[in-house]
């Protein structure tokens, strides 16, 4: 028997187990769990403060609706800031941002063009509020989206809590495909049983205090950071009632 075909079998093994294997042991692990507890509705008083961080990069086609989708969010205007860092845009984005007339909204016009990580840290830097959120310039959040991820962290133990993100396409068509429900199913039983791996990017939101800064050459951004809060031993969550729309590609 030649070496490579002992190398091939294991190679299909690894690629059955994890598309097939890995679900169902990840279910038989998690269906005799209940659900974690919706948490208890925060009354406005005690809500943390929040910022929302947006990286964007020649977003002229959604920076205006993004910034006017958050700043109607249901939360309160006094403990809601909303920073967006441009990464060198060379379109209209940073004018778009300008017209939106709100002390709320910081813009930070870097001229270089340096990457969504780069750009994150200095966002991170500018913010004071408790909770930092994290989205995309082409998404769009249900109203109660804030309040939502926020109730997560009433239990100390949460440094990350992640969203439900649904995908969309720009006339409205549903793009929910097949493998976007698998990645979901699988975050939700992951997060039942405190497995959770990653988070959205689309929508998703960390303690102040479980940042750590991202390394430059950082590609896959959502991940490192919700890796690293649950490295400093805070959990990472899912909350399905968190719903956000990332529109077109």
């Amino acid at each position: 028997m030649s070496l490579l075909e002992p190398v091939f079998w294991l190679s299909v093994g690894a690629v059955l187990y994890s598309n097939f294997g890995y679900p169902l042991v990840l279910l038989a692990f998690a269906a005799p769990r209940r659900p974690a507890p919706r948490p208890e509705p925060t009354p406005d008083a005690s809500l943390p403060s929040v910022a929302v961080l947006v990286a964007a990069y020649n977003e002229e086609r959604h920076i205006a609706e993004r910034v006017r989708n958050l700043l109607t969010l249901d939360y309160p205007a006094d403990r809601l800031h909303i920073f967006v860092g441009s990464d060198g845009s060379t379109d209209r984005s940073i004018a778009l941002l300008r017209d939106t007339a709100s002390d709320r909204v910081h813009v930070a016009d870097f001229a270089r063009r340096r990457g969504k990580a780069s750009v994150l840290n200095d966002l991170v830097m500018l913010a004071t509020q408790d909770i930092l959120v994290f989205t995309d310039a082409n998404t769009s959040f249900k109203p109660d989206v804030l309040r939502q991820l926020v109730g997560h962290f009433v239990l100390p133990g949460v440094g990350c809590v992640c969203g439900e993100l649904r995908l969309v396409g720009n006339g409205g068509d549903n793009q929910d495909h097949v493998y976007w429900r698998y990645e979901r199913m699988l975050k939700y039983y992951e997060s039942s049983i405190g497995a959770l791996l990653g988070a959205n990017g689309g929508v998703y939101a960390l303690r102040r205090t479980a940042y750590r800064p991202i390394p430059a050459d950082t590609i896959v951004d959502d991940f490192w950071i919700s890796d690293a809060s649950a490295g400093g031993g805070a959990a990472l969550r899912l909350c399905a009632r968190c719903g956000g729309l990332r529109i077109g590609a």
